[in-house]
């Protein structure tokens, strides 16, 4: 990206920006296997794609609706938006299949009551026999589960931000309970 004129950023070293002067700017995101650009026209676009291909394959999405690690960005002529209403779906599917019916609806994340916070404590940890037969229950890991929903928390979905970070506190040693 250098080679290319664009300067990495000095807080996140994942993100690099290019000024195309004129008020243009190109910017680059990096996650992973991913990247996330923006262009002030396809122009730009097209010679960054050409500049890529010669180091590596890529696919590209385009458009005014894009996926990007687990967000859906739309863009309209009015403003941008971002959600992980897939995403979340997909999280849920797994857990209660193709039934929404079996999704029961809350006020909050999860109870915060005394008589809650005492059931929390005062139960054991699983045995790693428990855990496995937990884990088919339930379709995945504990640590899968509060992972999923601490990846939407941190993104999209705040209000369970609390509910996730009180329930990671058992990644070590899940309760029956916490589960």
């Amino acid at each position: 990206f250098k080679d290319y004129g664009m300067k990495r950023c000095t807080v996140d070293h994942g993100f690099f920006v290019k000024d195309l002067g004129q008020n243009n700017i190109m910017s680059v995101s990096l996650a992973t296997d991913d990247l996330l650009c923006s262009f002030p026209s396809y122009k730009y676009a097209e010679d960054f794609h050409k500049y890529l291909i010669q180091f590596f394959d890529l696919s590209v999405q385009k458009g005014k609706v894009l996926q990007f690690l687990g967000l859906r960005i739309v863009q309209t002529d009015h403003a941008i938006s971002i959600d992980q209403g897939q995403y979340v779906f997909e999280a849920l599917e797994k857990f209660f299949g193709k039934n929404p019916e079996k999704i029961k609806i809350s006020k909050t994340p999860m109870r915060y009551d005394n008589t809650f916070e005492r059931e929390l404590y005062d139960a054991l940890p699983l045995t790693k026999d428990e855990l496995k037969e937990y884990a088919i229950t339930y379709k995945g890991s504990y640590r899968y589960h509060t992972g999923t929903l601490g990846f939407a928390a941190c993104q999209t979905r705040f209000d369970i931000k609390f509910a996730v970070q009180r329930l990671s506190e058992f990644n070590n040693a899940p309760t029956a309970v916490a589960f």
